[in-house]
């Protein structure tokens, strides 16, 4: 259950970085400057901002970690399947030849 939460984390931390990205590209290019500027510190933030990043960063990593071991396990089963179903039984009828 602890991996599917932070799995789960993951891709919505990273889809919402995606969509920050995006968006501030958008505001930059349809200003006539080109550019924008990015205030950290308004309301003396910066330091809570820091750490929550950092841990973001920890569980994101961890979580990236999963989902790869999850790929990776899916795989390697596809092709376990596929030379079981496949390659297989033709080694085997050359075997009897």
């Amino acid at each position: 259950m602890r991996k599917t939460i932070l799995k789960t984390f993951t891709v919505m931390w990273l889809l919402g970085m995606y969509i920050v990205l995006i968006w501030t590209f958008m505001a930059a290019y349809a200003s006539p400057q080109k550019a924008v500027r990015v205030m950290i510190d308004n309301y003396n933030e910066a330091n809570m901002e820091f750490f929550m990043l950092a841990g973001s960063f920890v569980m994101s990593l961890a979580g990236t970690f999963y989902i790869i071991g999850d790929i990776k396990k899916d795989y390697f089963s596809r092709v376990v399947e596929r030379l079981e179903e496949e390659v297989r039984p033709r080694l085997l009828s050359r075997s009897e030849d």
